[in-house]
């Protein structure tokens, strides 16, 4: 018992002490630099990207981002022409020097009225003479909401098949456009409807010439690959989103490779 009590006084007389207030300042420095690793001038973040895990397209989402102001000065924050299905609250909305907070953003996916992955650009005003606006990113992947349906319901969904996947092309010369579509069919009980389709960087794809299948009906995605300025091996994909509960999402693959 009195071992325990000399260790308290201890503690309580070394965190009085100049030197033990200075290393617990150091090693909260060093904290900081460590967690608020992305630095646009004075405003420091863990992260330029609300992501929104697990969206799905019926509930609203919010997500969070820290920030820190690493200014002498106090730093206003607010944004600018936000659209209409995103919201944002800042806490606090002007940061005292060496002091912390938050950007919660709040996503309507019902409004926005999309699936699959989005990518867009927020601009976070500032009055920091390093660098006013930051880009930050707006980045959720929306899922279509399945989860209500009844087994009869699950059974009777429609159901995309592709006839392959992936397509793969002997070698072309650089500059050239490589052309595939892709065929499917519905193959469920009721109509498919094709919610999406995203090409990755360098391809290019065209709607389906029909987006609402009937059971037994069947469509194409066209794909046109340019590949000016690449060679070697070539791997490019397109994300194709439907109502199908058992397979909502399929990635069709062009691969081969490209001489000079």
């Amino acid at each position: 018992m009195k071992k325990i009590i000399v260790l308290l006084i201890l503690g309580s007389f070394l965190s009085g002490m100049p030197g033990y207030a200075q290393s617990e300042e150091e090693n909260k420095d060093e904290w900081i630099q460590k967690f608020y690793f992305i630095k646009t001038g004075n405003l420091w973040f863990n992260s330029l990207r609300f992501d929104f895990p697990d969206i799905t397209n019926t509930r609203i989402s919010t997500d969070t981002i820290p920030v820190y102001n690493a200014w002498e000065q106090p730093m206003e924050l607010s944004f600018n022409n936000l659209p209409e299905y995103v919201s944002a609250r800042i806490i606090p909305p002007s940061l005292q020097p060496k002091e912390e907070g938050k950007i919660i953003l709040t996503f309507d996916p019902v409004k926005k009225g999309t699936y699959g992955p989005v990518y867009e650009n927020l601009w976070l005003m500032t009055n920091d003479t390093n660098q006013a606006q930051k880009r930050l990113i707006l980045n959720p992947n929306i899922r279509e909401d399945f989860s209500t349906l009844t087994e009869q319901q699950l059974a009777d969904a429609p159901h995309i098949q592709f006839e392959k996947e992936t397509y793969r092309f002997d070698s072309v010369t650089s500059g050239s456009k490589v052309v595939y579509d892709f065929i499917f069919s519905n193959v469920g009980k009721s109509d498919l409807i094709i919610r999406n389709v995203k090409a990755g960087c360098g391809c290019t794809a065209t709607n389906p010439e029909k987006t609402l299948l009937k059971p037994g009906e069947s469509s194409k995605i066209g794909i046109v690959f340019d590949t000016s300025g690449l060679t070697g091996n070539q791997h490019k994909s397109v994300t194709v989103i439907a109502n199908d509960p058992k397979k909502p999402v399929t990635t069709l693959i062009i691969q081969g490779y490209t001489k000079p």
